[in-house]
């Protein structure tokens, strides 16, 4: 392109050198006010610019070196002790190259990694060994298993008896102020059940001041009531170890 812009720049004398002057020929071919001869001349210096040429590549500064960008230098490196050579002969400097003496003395070169399956298989190596030396320990347990001649499961069973309410209330002690009074006025009222009674005196006295019949249709009734109070408390006790959320829903909307 710019060989074309200077052709075309040239002073008429130049070109007339390089073209030659107005010849027979040329005006032969010039028709209808078109130069057909510096037309030619025109499109072969055009064509002749095709050629391959050399693209230089654009090159930025950037903060950021990328690891294909490295390569080695093709002259010597430079050893530390040349770097040092400069410093003066004062005891601070002696003192600074003694220490840098003593780096690259016991510097070591870094092993090279291992690749992404060596390196992957060791791991899985000292991760099995961690794991047997874990399970080994059970061995003994798994081998007595093995030769006993019968097995319950669970081994260690634990007691599922369930705490009666009577063992529950004589382990609470009372505390507070407040605790007492409520234990001094449960004890003498007569509407609390002493142990090993099956009626409170209040219930006891009641009975006596009706007939027979009266009183074994009372006795029967308090009977009933005490059973559906146990069932009623059982049945709440297994209900709050139930852990569905699902559960605890539905019965929420069914009460």
């Amino acid at each position: 392109a710019s060989t074309l812009i200077d052709a075309l720049c040239k002073k008429p004398d130049v070109l007339q050198e390089e073209f030659g002057s107005d010849s027979e020929e040329r005006q032969s071919h010039r028709k209808d006010g078109v130069d057909s001869f510096r037309h030619k001349k025109l499109l072969d210096a055009i064509g002749s610019l095709g050629g391959k040429k050399k693209v230089t590549p654009r090159t930025e500064p950037s903060l950021t070196v990328s690891e294909y960008d490295l390569s080695k230098a093709s002259v010597e490196q430079v050893a530390v002790h040349q770097l040092l050579a400069g410093l003066k002969a004062t005891s601070s400097h002696r003192q600074i190259k003694r220490q840098v003496r003593s780096i690259v003395r016991n510097a070591k070169v870094l092993p090279k990694p291992l690749p992404r399956p060596q390196l992957q298989r060791a791991q899985r190596q000292v991760a099995y060994e961690k794991v047997s030396e874990e399970v080994s320990v059970w061995e003994p347990v798994v081998n007595d298993n093995r030769v006993a001649e019968q097995l319950r499961f669970p081994l260690k069973q634990a007691d599922m008896r369930m705490e009666s309410a009577q063992k529950f209330v004589e382990r609470i002690k009372p505390r507070t102020e407040l605790e007492r009074e409520i234990n001094k006025i449960l004890k003498v009222s007569e509407n609390v059940a002493r142990p090993g009674a099956e009626l409170t005196p209040a219930e006891e006295k009641a009975l006596k001041a009706m007939s027979l019949e009266e009183a074994k249709e009372r006795l029967a009734e308090l009977k009933k009531m005490r059973a559906l109070l146990s069932y009623q408390e059982m049945k709440a006790r297994r209900q709050g170890k139930i852990k569905s959320k699902k559960y605890h829903r539905i019965l929420k909307k069914s009460v």
